[in-house]
C-alpha cells in the first residue's frame, strides 16, 4: 500500500471513530421504576408486547426485578424475571430514542399491556 492509501484508511477509521463518539455524546441514560398492575404479570403474551414495543426504538432497554435483569428485546429474558402482579421493575433505557422508549413501555405497563381484566 502506498502512503496515501495508508491515509486514506486511517481518516475512515477516524471517521468513524468520530460518528461513533457523538452517538454515545448523544446518549442519554433513563431509569424508572414501576410496580405492575395488570392480573397475570409479565406473563409469555405480555413479554411479546414488551419485546415487539421495544423493537421499534433504537434504544437498550433492560428490566430489572431484585438482582436479576432482562433484556426487554428477549422474550426469554424477560419470562424468566417471573414478574407478579404488583411486583415492582425498575426499567433502564439507553439510545438514541431512550427517552421515547422508556415513554412507551411506561405506557404499556401502566395500561396493563392492554389485557382486559
Amino acid at each position: 500500500m502506498s502512503e496515501i492509501e495508508n491515509k486514506d484508511k486511517d481518516k475512515n477509521i477516524d471517521e468513524v471513530i468520530i460518528r461513533h463518539k457523538d452517538e454515545i455524546d448523544s446518549e442519554k441514560n433513563y431509569q424508572q421504576t414501576i410496580t405492575l398492575c395488570n392480573k397475570y404479570g409479565l406473563h409469555i403474551r405480555a413479554a411479546e408486547k414488551l419485546v415487539r414495543l421495544v423493537k421499534s426504538f433504537q434504544a437498550t432497554v433492560e428490566l430489572k426485578k431484585d438482582k436479576r435483569k432482562a433484556n426487554a428485546k428477549s422474550i426469554m429474558d424477560l419470562v424468566t424475571l417471573a414478574a407478579k402482579k404488583d411486583q415492582e421493575l425498575i426499567i433502564y433505557a439507553q439510545g438514541k430514542e431512550a427517552k421515547q422508549a422508556m415513554a412507551a413501555v411506561v405506557d404499556l405497563i401502566n395500561n396493563k399491556f392492554g389485557e382486559a381484566e
